[in-house]
């Protein structure tokens, strides 16, 4: 994980448009403690079949302050979707990012889709933050795992497994 030159991370509200202060310093830590990457959370082993969503996008270096507020605010609103199994999240110092998320069916990606806290981020990505993007949705039928479970719980609650719910474990 690469930490970003503090230099680059935006200090006043001047660089968030509408946003505090205290919500661009807010913002600035997070970069400064996390790096440019969200970490990984969902409730372990996932059991086929379900769906990922993944959004691979080239961000843009503008407002960081503001896009970390709102990837941050993005990850809570999603824990609380139905059918939200989690996220993996990473973003490189150039800018370039990747993050998977897992849902039970289409039906709950395409209701998450359809929140209008998420559409307005949409809109501020093409607007602010992103340079492209490209999203595809695909239906996992294997998946295996190796050493270390990849899951943060700071970032929100974990899915704990539940009988007879698909696509956990």
């Amino acid at each position: 994980m690469t930490t970003p030159n503090p230099a680059d991370l935006p200090t006043t509200a001047t660089d968030t448009p509408g946003a505090s202060s205290q919500a661009a310093s807010v913002a600035a830590t997070h970069v400064a403690a996390h790096g440019a990457t969200l970490q990984a959370h969902h409730a372990g082993p996932l059991r086929p079949p379900y769906y990922v969503v993944v959004f691979t996008s080239q961000r843009n270096g503008e407002d960081r302050a503001g896009y970390y507020l709102m990837a941050e605010r993005m990850v809570a609103l999603a824990t609380h979707q139905p059918g939200y199994l989690g996220m993996h999240s990473a973003r490189g110092p150039n800018g370039l990012g990747i993050t998977v998320s897992f849902w039970r069916n289409t039906d709950d990606i395409l209701a998450w889709k359809k929140v209008a806290e998420h559409q307005a981020a949409q809109q501020a990505g093409q607007d602010h933050w992103y340079a492209g993007y490209e999203l595809q949705v695909a239906r996992v039928e294997r998946g295996y795992a190796f050493g270390v479970p990849l899951t943060v719980p700071e970032h929100g609650p974990i899915k704990q497994p539940v009988d007879n719910e698909p696509g956990i474990a």
